[in-house]
């Protein structure tokens, strides 16, 4: 058993590995949205920035053939994008439409990522509670969104005491601080960060009254995560980086990039790093609290950590425990599935727990590239006997070792269709027969290269 589980690791590992991570769309969960807004506060109190942070992939626009250009523009989508803020009232204040028209080589079809749209709107408003619409059109399916659920509150500077800012979570790849690129990038992915990202860092803007501030900063982070079993965990840190300068717009509206103004005293900019590896998938609350002499702040916030690419196999517990059978033994089966529901979970989690290669992150490669293989076994090889993929001997080969190096299938006359499987990094080659004509190849050797 342990010889086998070695094995099957080993190419499940690479495969992994290599896999891309980000929020890739799945046609089942429909087109993943991201926008939200950063609101900050500016040296002239009667005014107060917003900036509305986007990201929208390709695949919610439809393609059609552009009968006037060929080559990379062989295929056109028009739509358009909107942002507003609202009043009380319910009367748009500002209002920023961007018409689209985009181009592509190919149409887009389903599994073909066409990459995303992203961009910032900037918004230079006086302080008060705003409503945030955003919506989006596509000029030819008629395909459109819109929501006017999200509530602002910009308050403004208040001179002669310790300001700051909700944080804004910042990509993975920005710097530790800006004291030398001074450049910041938003994570921007609205109010959800994506399951599995590697360690993250987040930033606030600080206005301080005291010509010489020394700053202290503790965090905490509260996950509450009940799809693994798990009530809450607590995540604590007093680690920061402080740079003078006020975070500014770059000006570009197609990228959510700041630079640093250090022209103005006062002003800082703090860089939080926070282990969002450790997190699962949930909800995350947010306390920060930041003293100097002239005083004590905290602030609070709240995010989701969501998984876009998760495998639709769980969902279903049932059957994520039952395909479970292609790597645990009988007995670790019909103890799971004698228990009751919640044992069952636990009983789960912990399996799989035991199986992560670094117990260190919240994410597990292994279980993510497992259930990706299950879901693309139920759909690919079921048949008029089997109607759950991952239970035929095709479905077991591929969940375990992947895709083959290479296959293909053989007829010959009085003999049933063939198909051989060639995996080079394990040296085996399978064979499946289909005897009974119903699409289900069932596994009638195995060789060794």
């Amino acid at each position: 058993m342990l010889l086998f589980l070695t094995l099957w690791l080993m190419p499940l590992a690479a495969e992994a590995q290599r896999r891309p991570m980000g929020p890739m769309v799945t046609p089942r969960r429909g087109i993943p949205l991201y926008y939200d807004a950063a609101v900050l506060f500016t040296p002239d109190t009667s005014k107060v920035t917003i900036n509305v942070h986007f990201r929208v992939p390709r695949e919610f626009f439809i393609f059609v053939r552009n009968e006037q250009a060929n080559g990379d523009s062989a295929f056109v989508a028009t739509g358009e994008i909107q942002v507003e803020l609202l009043n009380n009232d319910g009367a748009t204040l500002v209002r920023d439409v961007r018409f689209l028209r985009l181009f592509r080589r190919e149409p887009l079809t389903e599994g073909l990522a066409g990459g995303e749209i992203i961009g910032l709107s900037h918004f230079s408003v006086p302080p008060g509670s705003y409503r945030l619409a955003f919506s989006i059109d596509d000029k030819q399916s008629g395909r459109n969104f819109a929501d006017r659920s999200r509530l602002l509150s910009a308050k403004s500077l208040v001179p002669g005491t310790l300001n700051i800012s909700k944080p804004m979570l910042l990509r993975p790849d920005s710097p530790a601080d800006s004291s030398e690129t001074h450049a910041i990038a938003a994570l921007n992915y609205g109010r959800d960060i994506l399951f599995g990202i590697p360690a993250g860092k987040a930033v606030l803007q600080v206005f301080s009254p005291d010509s010489a501030p020394d700053f202290k900063v503790r965090w905490s982070l509260m996950n509450k995560a009940p799809l693994y079993g798990i009530d809450s965990t607590e995540l604590m840190g007093n680690d920061f980086q402080v740079v003078p300068g006020r975070m500014v717009w770059n000006g570009s509206p197609d990228t959510t990039l700041y630079t640093l103004d250090q022209s103005e005293n006062g002003w800082y900019v703090i860089f939080l790093p926070l282990p969002l590896e450790k997190l699962f998938e949930g909800r995350c609350d947010v306390h920060l609290e930041v003293s100097s002499g002239s005083g004590t702040r905290n602030v609070t916030d709240d995010f989701r950590i969501v998984w876009p690419t998760k495998p639709g196999s769980l969902v279903d517990i049932d059957l994520a425990i039952d395909a479970l059978q292609h790597i645990a033994t009988e007995e670790q089966m019909d103890e799971i599935r004698s228990m009751s529901l919640s044992s069952r979970l636990t009983a789960f989690f912990a399996f799989w727990r035991a199986m992560d290669p670094d117990s260190s992150t919240a994410y597990n490669e292994k279980y993510a590239e497992y259930y990706r293989r299950v879901d693309i076994a139920m759909e690919r090889f079921r048949g008029l006997r089997e109607a759950e993929g991952y239970r035929t001997d095709q479905g077991r080969i591929f969940i375990l070792y992947g895709a083959p190096t290479s296959s293909r299938r053989v007829f010959t006359p009085d003999n049933a269709p063939q198909e051989i499987w060639t995996y080079e990094n394990v040296k085996q080659r399978f064979v499946f027969t289909d005897k009974m004509g119903t699409g289900v190849f069932i596994l009638t050797s195995i060789d060794t290269l």
